[in-house]
């Protein structure tokens, strides 16, 4: 039935793909608290890809404290929560994408464990299993 609607009609211009690996903004915002309880209101850039922006010739970075996030929906560029978001510092960053199968969160070991305890969300640690040389 939605396929004849959609072939009859054209497909809808306000139509959003399901979000498997895509971080929602209620995980974002779980996630973000214990980012600035550990690392205060930091300035973050936010990296949109092409499919995130309406003009999908172009990518966009944001730069923004990390408590004005939420301002972001209103920026008419883009679409849905960005691809990643990171301090210059590169002390965490997220990378998130429909595309992939997860939401990917690296940090310290105290930010991790923080996210991960008590989390109403599924959300796992992850520890390599090999140790990093000195080159």
């Amino acid at each position: 039935m939605i396929r004849k609607r959609i072939i009859k009609t054209g497909w809808p211009e306000d139509i959003r793909y399901p979000n498997e690996g895509n971080c929602e903004s209620f995980e974002l915002e779980y996630i973000f608290k214990h980012i600035k309880d550990i690392h205060g209101d930091i300035l973050i850039n936010i990296y949109y890809c092409q499919l995130k922006t309406q003009n999908w010739e172009k990518e966009i970075i944001y730069q923004a404290h990390l408590t004005e996030f939420n301002l972001l929906p209103s920026e008419k560029e883009v679409l849905d929560n960005p691809t990643a978001i990171y301090p210059d510092d590169k002390s965490w960053c997220i990378v998130s994408d429909y595309d992939l199968p997860f939401t990917y969160i690296g940090g310290s070991k105290t930010l991790i464990d923080r996210i991960t305890q008590n989390s109403p969300f599924d959300i796992y640690p992850i520890e390599p299993i090999f140790k990093a040389k000195n080159v």
